[in-house]
């Protein structure tokens, strides 16, 4: 028997991989350079969690300044007021942690994990969460929610009560001169799912944060809120700002925030007048791109408040059309896809059988003009004759009908109605002969639709390239 599990014994050792046989315990150095273990950590934690509970009565409060955590598991540890300055989380595990006015200056995040992390009113002044993670995974953040409205502030719980609650809570905190991203990467490198390289703050709270000075290049800001913050002298560019509600007490430099991505995307719930003074200040500084960006997002906003008609009255004439100024372009796409489907649509009518068809118009050859000579537009027969001839009278035939429909569509595309400026009007004297087309029957009701678009759409293209009819 001893003979057999031997071998066993021998296998099962040379099936575990050589890092976890050599796996040393956690450690990690206290302020005074003194290496420390998990057991140590765990007993600080405990005691001050006992010294939060017990609001100052037992225990001890945590004093963690200057010691190195980096990798450490903090999953939803309890450091309420806890003194870390200059304490280093590199890579540490903060999911769910409790830091809310903890004290923070100076300390390290690169790279740490923060998802549900609650930094309400904490002081972070100069903090670095270069690379830090926070909501990478669709997560339920009701855990959350018992932690921000946990507030002796009736104003943070009101407000807390009318937004959504947010993975990591940076509510009131002190952020002057954070470093929350990399200030050496200019050119912010992005993952191969189109999100940004950097410190991720998606659905942060950061309503009321002190951001003066703060680095957010590259940052991802997606849904995060920013009202109430101050912002000024914050570093915005190349951030992520796409549902970020932007309703901040102070505003940022205005070259640094032009370059902040998908402008158009941010929105605000209460106030629109900081997105209205910004947008301001790009017209007075000629940032054309970014004013109109924010001319969209204004309006979005606006259209979604409005009620269901309007709303969607809105989203199809104005959205869908030219993102409310935004791209003019548009409008000419839609307008040109109109003008080839119509076209389609004509060539086939006129293999059509029945009286509904595309007429040709002609005056009359006497004197005085006489009445006019009414003819539907047919495909003409193919004559018999040698093959390599019936080929070409098809090919002739088939030229005939786009001709014609591509003719008619064109026309009725520019059928503006306008007497004066009837460009429809103005293509039908090209021809040598004098002569105009019309339709009949259900064509001419397709002809009538595509002029009335065309018109709204040529009209928008005008006065959203050569205006600003939105704002």
């Amino acid at each position: 028997m001893r003979r057999c599990l031997i071998p066993i014994a021998a296998l099962i050792f040379l099936c575990v991989p050589p890092a976890a046989r050599s796996q040393t315990p956690w450690t990690w150095t206290d302020g005074n350079g003194v290496t420390r273990t998990q057991a140590d950590l765990t007993t600080i934690l405990a005691d001050h969690d006992l010294w939060v509970q017990s609001k100052h009565a037992r225990g001890e409060k945590a004093d963690l300044t200057g010691a190195d955590l980096h990798d450490a598991d903090l999953h939803g540890a309890n450091l309420f007021e806890a003194d870390l300055d200059e304490v280093s989380f590199r890579g540490a595990h903060l999911e769910g942690a409790n830091l809310s006015r903890a004290s923070l200056e100076n300390a390290d995040f690169t790279s740490a994990h923060l998802d549900g992390a609650n930094f309400e009113n904490a002081h972070m002044k100069n903090a670095d969460l270069t690379s830090a993670v926070s909501c990478t995974q669709k997560k339920s953040c009701d855990g959350m929610q018992a932690i921000y409205l946990n507030t002796s502030d009736p104003d943070t719980a009101a407000h807390a009560c009318t937004r959504n609650v947010p993975c990591v809570d940076l509510a009131g905190a002190d952020l002057t001169g954070a470093q929350l991203s990399d200030p050496d990467d200019t050119k912010c490198p992005v993952l191969s799912g189109g999100d940004p390289d950097g410190t991720i703050l998606d659905g942060a709270n950061l309503y009321g944060a002190n951001l003066t000075g703060a680095t957010l290049t590259c940052a991802s800001l997606k849904g995060a809120d920013l009202g109430n913050a101050d912002l000024t002298d914050a570093q915005l560019d190349n951030a992520y700002v796409d549902g970020a509600v932007f309703e901040p007490s102070a505003m940022p430099d205005l070259k640094t925030i032009a370059l902040a991505q998908h402008l158009n995307s941010v929105t605000y719930i209460y106030d629109p007048d900081p997105l209205a003074q910004l947008r301001q200040k790009f017209s007075d500084g000629a940032f054309l791109t970014q004013e109109n960006q924010l001319t969209y997002a204004i309006r979005r906003r606006r259209a979604q408040q409005e009620p269901r008609i309007q709303r969607w009255f809105e989203t199809v004439a104005f959205d869908w059309t030219c993102q409310y100024g935004l791209y003019p372009g548009h409008a000419l796409k839609i307008w040109s896809c109109i003008f080839v489907l119509c076209w389609i649509v004509y060539a086939i009518v006129l293999y059509l059988p029945g009286a509904s068809g595309i007429y040709k118009i002609q005056s009359g050859t006497g004197p005085d003009g006489g009445d006019e000579v009414e003819q539907q537009i047919r495909p003409g027969q193919i004559k018999p004759g040698p093959w390599w001839l019936r080929v070409l009278r098809r090919l002739h035939r088939l030229l005939s009908v786009f001709f014609w429909s591509g003719y008619f569509s064109l026309i009725s595309a520019f059928n503006i109605g306008f007497p004066e400026i009837n460009l429809g009007n103005w293509l039908q004297h090209l021809p040598r002969t004098d002569y105009r087309l019309k339709a009949k029957g259900w064509p001419r009701t397709v002809a009538g639709i595509q002029s009335l678009i065309s018109l709204c759409l040529l009209l928008l293209w005008v006065a959203s390239y050569f205006g600003h009819p939105f704002e």
